[in-house]
C-alpha cells in the first residue's frame, strides 16, 4: 500500500500514480515523492520511522533502501509546499523529488518549459512546478501510460540531485 499511501502530497486534480516496475523512473509512479535510484533500480518510501506535526511543517523520518535515512520536513506555502530532505547515505545515488503528475489527454495535451531553474508542466487546466534552491536539475519525465490512476498519459517535473556517501541537504519548492 505505499504506492498510495507514503507520497508526500495528495491532489484529486492530479491523483496520484503508482508502480508498474521499480527498474526504469518513467514505469516508477514516484510522483509527489524522493525516490532513489540504486543499482538501477528506484526506490521510494515505504513506512515512516517517525513523524511529527507542528503548526507549520509535518516531519518524517524515513528509509527506502538499507543504508540510506531521510528527514523530510513539508512546509506548506502559498501555492505550493517545500521539502525539506537531510540524507544519510552509505551509497552515492541519485535522487529525484518529483512534483504532481499533469494530464496531457483528452484536450489537456499538456507543455514544459524550463526558466531560470525552475520546470513547469502545464495543460489548460492545470500546472506544477518544481525546483530546487540546493542545486539540483530540473527535468520533466513522462511516465508510463496508466501508471497515473486518474488519466491515462501524464508528465511531471522533477529535480534530480545527485548523492553523494554522506549527508546531503536538498530542498526542492513544489508549486500547483
Amino acid at each position: 500500500m505505499s504506492e498510495k499511501y507514503c507520497k508526500f502530497a495528495y491532489s484529486s486534480e492530479f491523483g496520484f500514480s503508482v508502480p508498474r516496475s521499480n527498474k526504469f523512473f518513467n514505469q516508477s509512479g514516484a510522483d509527489s515523492t524522493l525516490s532513489f535510484e540504486i543499482d538501477g533500480y528506484i526506490f521510494t518510501r515505504r513506512l515512516s520511522l517517525k513523524i511529527s506535526v507542528k503548526e507549520n511543517s509535518l516531519f518524517s523520518l524515513w528509509s527506502p533502501f538499507k543504508g540510506i535515512k531521510v528527514e523530510t520536513t513539508l512546509i506548506p506555502i502559498e501555492g505550493g509546499h517545500i521539502r525539506r530532505h537531510k540524507v544519510t547515505s552509505d551509497y552515492d545515488c541519485i535522487a529525484r523529488d518529483a512534483g504532481f503528475s499533469v494530464s496531457c489527454v483528452d484536450g489537456a495535451e499538456c507543455t514544459s518549459f524550463e526558466s531560470n531553474g525552475v520546470v513547469t508542466v502545464k495543460n489548460n487546466f492545470s500546472f506544477c512546478s518544481v525546483e530546487s534552491t540546493t542545486g539540483g536539475t530540473p527535468e520533466v519525465v513522462s511516465f508510463h501510460p496508466n501508471t497515473s490512476l486518474v488519466y491515462q498519459k501524464t508528465a511531471t517535473p522533477f529535480v534530480s540531485y545527485k548523492i553523494k556517501k554522506g549527508i546531503t541537504e536538498l530542498e526542492t519548492i513544489v508549486k500547483y
